[in-house]
């Protein structure tokens, strides 16, 4: 997961806890031309559709209602964030190689190939690593 972390920046958090962020991948692409990606709690990555942060943020916001992004479109237009596309429709999905989730399981082969390859030294007896004790209640 560190390598995951060093190839992408995360910047927020969805309704439902999912981290969204910049992909730079293993050539580590500049933030202005980074796609966003989403980081499922399931393991599971997906490239966001949108040219940066203000379009993907536009399409998440509107869950699918046109009516909701044109409002929206608005709204950001008014404050600068200059947004071109007219509907959902409209927001290219960027192309991503490799993909976030190409990536993630790339390094997980890889590791788990390592993991493999290596033993755990012999520590003799066994080792109690952690222990939990539920009781009655505190006086």
């Amino acid at each position: 997961m560190a390598d995951m972390v060093r190839y992408s920046g995360f910047v927020a958090e969805d309704s439902d806890g999912n981290a969204i962020g910049y992909w730079f991948g293993p050539d580590q692409i500049p933030i202005e031309a980074a796609p966003l990606m989403r980081f499922f709690a399931t393991d599971d990555f997906s490239i966001l559709r949108g040219k940066g942060i203000a379009e993907a943020a536009l399409v998440i916001a509107s869950h699918g209602d046109d009516r909701i992004f044109a409002e929206l479109r608005e709204y950001f237009n008014a404050h600068g964030l200059k947004i071109s596309a007219q509907t959902i429709a409209d927001v290219e999905q960027p192309k991503c190689s490799p993909s976030p989730q190409a990536t993630y399981r790339q390094l997980i082969k890889a590791y788990s190939a390592d993991m493999s390859t290596t033993s755990a030294p012999d520590a003799g007896d066994p080792v109690d690593i952690m222990t939990t004790h539920r009781g009655g209640d505190l006086p």
